[in-house]
């Protein structure tokens, strides 16, 4: 079936001079297979696609729209390294701005720490988020100058803002809906229950 696809794209390129980077070297391949499995699957033992003559190599993980997608379908990775991101912007925030009013900071936080771009696929349940919930929890009681010991349920209070819980959750939910709403059948059968 995905020989179909494959000379789909290929007519497609040829028909508008378009060129795919394609390479063995996987450093040098723009064009890249990524196999989503929950197994550990040997990408040696899968059948190699050809583009253009030449085999696309196999990778475990790619990054797609800013979001790192992992063959496993874990996003850890995309969580950790957007976490690392918010808590470098938090930082460069505070320095930039220490003199400032806490709830103006918080303001910033919010316009250019917490884009969170793709949280909607994430597991809000799992480790990796909570460390990013801890690691919000404590920059605002850094930047309110509260103890460390203030329970995380004030933190929202204090604040005057959102959790970035309260945020993520709600962003998932507007996701959820409008693919509900996808004027596409295909899209909206995802959204029903098995």
């Amino acid at each position: 079936m995905y020989h179909y696809f494959i000379t789909l794209c290929e007519n497609f390129a040829d028909l508008y001079s378009l060129k795919f980077s394609t390479n063995v070297n996987v450093e040098k391949s723009k064009t890249k297979c990524l196999v989503f499995s929950s197994d550990n699957m040997n990408i040696n033992d899968v059948s190699p696609i050809i583009l253009n003559g030449v085999p696309l190599p196999y990778v475990s993980e790619i990054k797609h729209v800013g979001n790192i997608l992992q063959s496993n379908n874990s996003m850890k990775k995309d969580i950790s390294v957007k976490r690392a991101q918010f808590i470098s912007k938090v930082h460069s925030l505070n320095q930039e701005f220490h003199f400032s009013n806490p709830s103006f900071v918080m303001k910033l936080y919010n316009i250019y720490a917490c884009s969170f771009h793709g949280s909607s696929l994430w597991d809000l349940y799992s480790d990796n988020v909570n460390k990013l919930f801890t690691s919000w929890n404590i920059s605002i009681r850094i930047l309110f100058d509260i103890p460390r010991n203030t329970h995380r349920y004030l933190i929202e209070p204090i604040s005057d803002c959102f959790h970035v819980k309260t945020l993520l959750c709600s962003r998932l939910i507007s996701f959820y809906e409008s693919l509900c709403k996808s004027v596409k059948p295909c899209i909206r059968l995802m959204t029903e229950p098995e």
